[in-house]
């Protein structure tokens, strides 16, 4: 309905300018009316007219539209529809551009799922209130969805003791310890402090003087370089902020929003296999 209306504003506008201007050109040569299929664009058909004629043709299109009001929200839906769709195109690009440094670096830290539909990427820093609120929502998804990767892009934005953190976590890994690090700091109460990170560490088994070690390590500090660059370049600025297939999702996400990003990315990803 919104676009039959807006066609016929346009039928109606160049009606008027027809109908003010006549059918000849400025050398007496006869014109023919526009088709449907074939609409000549509104400059072309108002280039010509006189200031009284353009008065003329600005009436009949108020008196339309205050006969239509509702054409105005139905223009302002399609533009809202047409912007969005170049946002989701743009940010399909950029995702695109950086698929290496998204979900291949060299330091894999995810949940080791190799067959997965879906991999979701989260943007986190473990000073940040609603990445902690985040967690358990991410860690009941997870649970109940064994066909999704979950990679872990540290991104330390609030401070010495978020560097401190994530150099704790990325030396982890060198143990095997990644994951389990990882939960234990976000599910213990309490303020991050470099003491509490320690106890952390030592009480899922942690070698705490090679923790240290690997905590000054240049490859961790790469690492955290990386990932403020990607960021970056991803216009991302906060934490938590998840990418789900082509989608880019800034701050908390409750779970049955999550899941239904899952549900969509996993649809894309069908339908892109279909294709190929």
């Amino acid at each position: 309905m919104s676009f039959l209306r807006l066609s016929g504003l346009y039928a109606i506008i160049t009606m008027a300018v027809f109908s003010l201007y006549g059918c000849q050109t400025t050398t007496g040569e006869k014109t023919a009316i526009p088709s449907a299929n074939a609409p000549l664009s509104s400059s072309s058909l108002t280039a010509k007219l006189s200031e009284t004629d353009m008065q003329k043709l600005h009436k009949i299109i108020k008196d339309y539209i205050l006969a239509n009001p509702s054409v105005i929200n139905q223009a302002l839906q399609i533009s809202r529809i047409r912007q969005q769709t170049r946002s989701l195109q743009a940010t399909s690009d950029l995702l695109k551009n950086r698929h290496k440094d998204l979900y291949e670096d060299e330091v894999p830290l995810d949940n080791g799922v190799d067959d997965a539909e879906v991999t979701i990427v989260e943007f986190f820093d473990y000073r940040c209130g609603f990445c902690k609120k985040a967690y358990p929502v991410v860690k009941t998804l997870l649970a109940s969805d064994p066909k999704i990767r979950f990679v872990y892009k540290e991104y330390p934005i609030l401070g010495p003791v978020s560097e401190l953190a994530t150099r704790a976590a990325i030396a982890a890994h060198k143990q095997g310890k990644y994951l389990e690090f990882h939960d234990k700091i976000f599910s213990t109460p309490g303020r991050l402090t470099e003491k509490r990170l320690m106890q952390d560490a030592a009480s899922i088994g942690l070698n705490i003087k090679q923790l240290k070690e690997d905590m000054q390590d240049s490859g961790t500090e790469d690492l955290v370089l990386r990932n403020k660059v990607l960021a970056k370049g991803l216009n991302i600025s906060g934490t938590p902020t998840f990418i789900v297939g082509n989608q880019i999702i800034q701050g908390f996400v409750n779970l049955d929003r999550m899941k239904r990003a899952v549900a969509l990315a996993r649809e894309v990803e069908k339908n892109v296999a279909k294709k190929d």
